[in-house]
């Protein structure tokens, strides 16, 4: 399996492109082996277990393993009524880490047996400690897929097989983070911005 991050600018309004219709818009092979799991954590009303099945079928331990990978456990763990707690239209009730942890645990859930997961930044409202255990906790959950995922903290990057710089849409460069970290005056100058902002591990 391949793990790829995407870096810089993927496309006019950020994240990964969106021009030609996303997954719907895939051959219908490619939408049969890829998930996607957007940035956007769509939350309604009902349980949460309707929430994170929607209307599927998964064994209790497929369910847990789905929320130990997104990071939700805990999240649940803490919840007197379990996967039974009531969740209001939009999530509200939810804070905005809390959204994507579950939402990220429904994607986990849909992308059982997937060959292509793409993650586009779904874990931007996370601080950065939970972001790095969510993403290395996917890695070790998806072992067989490849995963390629639209990043915006350049501490992540460290962590994927190849990283992929772009520029308003254009492929800048490609390489390991440190690879770039020496060739590319771009990457420098990310990361430079990202250290000044403190937009660092820890932060």
């Amino acid at each position: 399996a391949a793990t790829v991050a995407v870096a810089g600018e993927p496309s006019a309004a950020g994240g990964l492109p969106s021009d030609a219709g996303g997954v719907a818009a895939m051959p219908a092979r490619l939408r049969h082996l890829a998930t996607l799991i957007p940035q956007q954590a769509e939350m309604f009303d009902g349980t949460l277990a309707e929430n994170l099945l929607l209307g599927a079928d998964r064994a209790p331990e497929r369910i847990e393993a789905a929320l130990h990978a997104a990071c939700a456990d805990r999240v649940v763990e803490g919840l007197p009524q379990g996967l039974e707690t009531r969740v209001v239209e939009g999530g509200a009730n939810w804070s905005g880490g809390q959204r994507q942890r579950l939402a990220l645990a429904r994607g986990v859930l849909a992308a059982e047996g997937t060959s292509l997961l793409l993650l586009d930044e779904p874990t931007s409202s996370l601080d950065p400690e939970t972001e790095a255990r969510v993403y290395q906790r996917l890695f070790a959950h998806f072992p067989d897929a490849a995963l390629v995922s639209s990043v915006h903290r350049l501490h992540l990057l460290d962590r994927f097989d190849e990283v992929i710089l772009m520029r308003a849409g254009h492929i800048e460069a490609v390489g390991r983070a440190w690879e770039l970290a020496q060739g590319s005056a771009l990457f420098r100058e990310l990361l430079a911005a990202q250290a000044v902002s403190g937009e660092a591990p820890g932060s």
